[in-house]
C-alpha cells in the first residue's frame, strides 16, 4: 500500500425495506396514474390461499377483456421488475391485480 492511500475498509449497510405491500401499492398507484387509470385499492381475500393480497384498479368505462388482460400482463411485468429491484419478490408472489 502506498503512503498516500488510506486504509479503506468496505462498510456493509443493511437497509430495511418499508412495508413491502405499501411499496407495491405505491408503485401500482404510480403506474395507474401514468396509464390514466383510476384509484388503486387494497383488500385481503381470506379465501384465496395463494394470492390473498389483492390490488383492485379502477379502469376506464367500457374497458374490454382484451385491454384488461393486456394491462394486467403489463402491470405484472413492471411490478415483478420493481419487486426484484427492491428485494421484495416474496411479497409479490402473494399479489393479485384486478381491474374493475
Amino acid at each position: 500500500m502506498a503512503k498516500d492511500e488510506e486504509d479503506i475498509t468496505p462498510e456493509v449497510v443493511i437497509v430495511e425495506n418499508d412495508d413491502p405491500l405499501k411499496m407495491i401499492h405505491d408503485e401500482l398507484k404510480s403506474l395507474a396514474e401514468y396509464y390514466n387509470l383510476g384509484d388503486v385499492k387494497f383488500k385481503v381475500d381470506f379465501e384465496d390461499l395463494y394470492y390473498p393480497n389483492v390490488f383492485v384498479i379502477k379502469g376506464p368505462e367500457g374497458m374490454d377483456d382484451v385491454r384488461q388482460r393486456q394491462l394486467q400482463a403489463l402491470f405484472h411485468s413492471k411490478l415483478n421488475h420493481f419487486c426484484d429491484e427492491h428485494n421484495i419478490l416474496k411479497s409479490y408472489e402473494s399479489v393479485k391485480i384486478q381491474f374493475i
